[in-house]
């Protein structure tokens, strides 16, 4: 017996059933597998964000890329930019001008994590100067502590160490050898680590208490802040973070 479909204008019959099966069975729509790679869920995926400076300014307008991607952003004025979808692993992310393209490792990323770096740019070159974790899987962001942060203006001739530690993620992958300090003087390279190694749950590094006053331009007047510059290689990439001393002893 006919069975009509309200309000569709038209009735199921056992023909039109078995046209329908048929017709099932040759789509191609039916042949593609849960696990097709076209219509995978992008669940679990991380964000990168940040920011890239470019001579000490904001760099705007530089394309923003992930390896093996099709997802892509482009810095705003204030040089920030915000990549979703990001798959879990070890990723290359590439900031792309008219003239350079330069990439950055970003090592292991982790699903729904939340990474904030800031670069440095400079024409085929970019450089990690931070990065920040957030978001299920993530650790303490990698950070620098100085002790004693409070620097003497006796230490000439001291025999006396300061010493660097590096905690938080991948603390692990620096290469201790590569571990100097900055100072604010332009006209004095980095300083290298008397002796540099990974202890327990961070790297220390240390150096010459009577060296590290030669990174400052003269004068270093007592009651004053410097910021120093913790250069480092992170898994073969170029990075870097600050600390701030502040200066005591006699007045000059």
């Amino acid at each position: 017996m006919d069975r009509s479909i309200q309000g569709l204008g038209w009735r199921w019959t056992p023909l039109a059933a078995l046209g329908a099966i048929l017709l099932a069975g040759c789509s191609g729509d039916g042949s593609r597998s849960p696990t097709d790679p076209a219509v995978s869920p992008t669940l679990g995926s991380a964000t990168i964000a940040g920011e890239v400076r470019s001579g000490g300014a904001p760099a705007g307008d530089v394309d923003v890329t992930v390896d093996g991607q099709p997802i892509s952003a482009r810095t705003n004025a204030a040089g920030r930019f915000e990549l979703d979808g990001v798959a879990a692993g070890d990723r290359v992310v590439t900031f792309s001008t008219p003239s350079a393209q330069a990439p950055l490792a970003v090592r292991d990323v982790r699903s729904n994590e939340r990474i904030e770096i800031e670069v440095a740019l400079a024409g085929s070159h970019a450089t990690l100067k931070s990065m920040h974790r957030g978001g299920k899987g993530a650790t303490q962001p990698l950070g620098a502590e100085i002790r004693p942060d409070t620097w003497n203006t006796n230490w000439a001739g001291s025999s006396g160490s300061v010493t660097v530690f590096l905690r938080g993620t991948d603390y692990q992958l620096i290469d201790p050898a590569s571990v100097a300090l900055v100072g604010d003087d332009p006209a004095e390279p980095p300083l290298l680590a008397t002796r540099a190694r990974v202890e327990g749950e961070h790297l220390k590094a240390q150096f010459g208490k009577s060296e590290v006053m030669g990174l400052l331009l003269e004068p270093v007047l007592r009651g004053e802040t410097r910021t120093i510059e913790i250069d480092f290689v992170l898994d073969g990439v170029p990075s870097s973070l600050a600390a701030t001393v502040r200066i005591v002893g006699p007045a000059h």
